[in-house]
């Protein structure tokens, strides 16, 4: 073993009882909300809608939509801005604009995406009714913006969607995801009908890119079902989330479609997968049409995400009544790729005897065997976190099928008397975790009574990785080390004499 590693095992195992290192320890010691925009004791616009990705090498990148005029250098419309940390979060830097027409437009852009290939590519998407200098049309579109300095700068907003020119319909919510041969694909929710090819109901449409995120395929349905379904027999398909494992693409979204009465026509959790890169995609299909059939309620908002060895995991919010008369999290797993799931079950066991509602979950995965759960929590009834919206989170470290009773996530959470919402989770794979999300809490007075965008970093190492030392196993370590700087020093002395 060499001496920087000898050094470097030295310093985790020094600094491990602190950071939460010992093998499957939870729960983990999150830090106290701080404000990530550093203007927030002073600005006036809300900040939401929260995103964040990290290329692993230590620099993060943080975006959000703000209405804040920035000390009025921009206006007051919605506009998209992004942080940077090159120090795992503890440090931000101060907000700035990312989108180059926000000096000039009036125009929304909202529900910014941000991801990076930890290539040296960052992508963000939004979406916005601005027409770019007329040179695409004022309904909603696609936009994005690429860094390749690691989210310093950033190009001029284009549309991501060709069809802006030209398309009539509302084209939003987009996601981003790329897999390990360069493709990226970005998917989205969509009224335009493909110059009359497809229906005029809302379908998922997607594109590739094959370049780092330069040029972009033509856009084209990513549920099969576009080609045949219509508005009055179909609500439509929406919040659509997809990720790679490997060469299988899976992507979730909401619809209405009963799937030629396959299902009950409430709304559901559709998937669909592509085993060639997302060149094409398998006809959409329930996650669990048993349920699907059973259920009373609407399902919405789902998140997923896989660890590459064949495991999904996929989280979603509803009402259905068989889980009681508030709004629960569901969770059901897939340990074959996306060929069969489990039965949908919420993720709190509690469910039967809490009045909370529980909303708009996030799940991450650091693809060693540590899985997060993150959503919205509100109890009217009250309880430890008061009657305002909070945000829960919740592990598993059997690939979904069993979860930790949650833990908030906003450690203030028991003291505020604001809501928190909009989270947004990523992890470095090597044990660093950093949550962010909107919240219109003061902190005790130290900023704004808007909506700020705040952060809270933790470690959880994936199992195998950090050992679980004890305190004489860390002097022991200490010394070999000290041994070791003193052998190679006395060589490197013994070296320069005989020279």
């Amino acid at each position: 073993m060499s001496f920087r590693n000898l050094i470097a095992l030295a310093f985790v195992a020094s600094t491990a009882g602190s950071l939460d290192s010992a093998l499957g320890q939870w729960p983990p010691s999150i830090t106290y909300p701080e404000p990530l925009n550093t203007n927030a004791t002073y600005d006036s616009g809300s900040d939401y809608q929260t995103s964040i990705a990290t290329d692993e090498q230590g620099t993060w990148v943080a975006v959000w939509c703000s209405s804040d005029t920035l000390g009025g250098t921009i206006g007051n419309d919605k506009d998209i801005l992004f942080s940077r940390s090159t120090n795992d979060g503890v440090t931000w830097s101060g907000p700035e604009v990312l989108n180059s027409n926000a000096f000039s437009d009036s125009a929304a852009d909202d529900n910014p995406v941000v991801e990076t290939d930890q290539l040296g590519t960052w992508i963000v998407t939004w979406h916005s009714d601005d027409d770019l200098g007329a040179t695409i049309d004022s309904d909603l579109d696609i936009l994005y913006s690429r860094s390749t300095d690691g989210g310093i700068t950033w190009t001029s907003a284009l549309p991501l969607n060709t069809t802006a020119g030209s398309g009539i319909g509302t084209d939003f919510n987009a996601q981003l995801a790329y897999d390990e041969v360069g493709i990226w694909i970005a998917v989205w929710a969509s009224e335009d009908s493909l110059d009359e090819t497809i229906g005029t109901d809302f379908d998922i449409l997607f594109s590739r890119s094959i370049n780092g995120g330069t040029d972009w395929d033509d856009p084209r349905p990513l549920n099969t079902t576009a080609y045949s379904d219509d508005a009055i027999a179909n609500p439509g398909d929406g919040e659509p989330h997809l990720v790679t494992g490997s060469d299988l693409w899976i992507a979730v979204f909401v619809s209405g479609n009963d799937l030629n009465g396959t299902i009950y026509q409430d709304w559901d959790i559709l998937y669909s997968r592509s085993m060639d890169h997302g060149e094409t995609w398998e006809p959409p299909a329930a996650i669990h049409p048993g349920v699907a059939n059973g259920d009373d309620g609407n399902d919405w908002l789902p998140s997923i995400a896989t660890d590459g060895r064949g495991n999904w995991v996929t989280l979603w919010g509803t009402d259905n009544s068989i889980f009681g008369p508030d709004y629960d999290i569901l969770v059901s797993r897939s340990a074959d790729n996306g060929v069969s799931w489990t039965e949908p079950k919420p993720i709190d066991e509690d469910f039967t005897t809490n009045d909370g509602s529980e909303n708009a979950p996030t799940i991450i995965t650091d693809t060693g065997g540590n899985w997060l759960a993150a959503w919205q929590t509100v109890k009217p009834s009250g309880g430890p976190l008061g009657t305002d919206h909070d945000l829960l989170l919740s592990w598993s470290a059997s690939n979904g099928s069993t979860w930790t009773a949650p833990i908030p996530l906003n450690t203030n959470g028991a003291l505020d008397s604001r809501a928190d919402g909009y989270q947004g989770i990523a992890t470095d794979f090597h044990g660093r975790w950093v949550a962010i999300w909107s919240s219109e809490e003061n902190l005790g007075g130290t900023i704004g009574e808007d909506w700020d965008v705040l952060v809270a970093r933790f470690r959880l190492y994936p199992p195998g990785t950090i050992p679980a030392l004890s305190e004489w196993g860390v002097v022991a370590m200490t010394l070999l080390v000290l041994t070791a700087g003193t052998v190679v020093m006395v060589r490197r002395r013994v070296a320069v004499a005989a020279h």
